[in-house]
């Protein structure tokens, strides 16, 4: 069985795509993220989980300067990509 483990990190999800069943999905982990604690009980908040994947199944590993793009177009104040846009856009 193929599996990818992974533990949260900070504020962004993984966005994984299943192949056999054509669908995306965001994986968000449990625990604290890095940098919350700084002593020994961090540890104790590491949350491991795994997903089992597939030949041509893809994993997206992105930050928050994707989701929080701001558009260079100076009549736009904001305009955030966010998470779902970037869903979309995998499809």
């Amino acid at each position: 069985k193929k599996q990818i483990c992974y533990a949260r990190a900070g504020h962004c999800p993984a966005l994984y795509y299943h192949s056999q069943e054509n669908s995306c999905k965001y994986y968000y982990g449990k625990g604290l993220g890095l940098g919350i604690l700084r002593n020994n009980e961090f540890d104790s908040y590491v949350k491991l989980d795994s997903i089992s994947y597939q030949k041509e199944d893809i994993l997206v590993l992105f930050t928050d300067g994707i989701t929080e793009e701001v558009s260079e177009n100076p009549d736009v104040i904001k305009a955030y990509l966010g998470e779902e846009d970037l869903y979309v856009t995998r499809r």
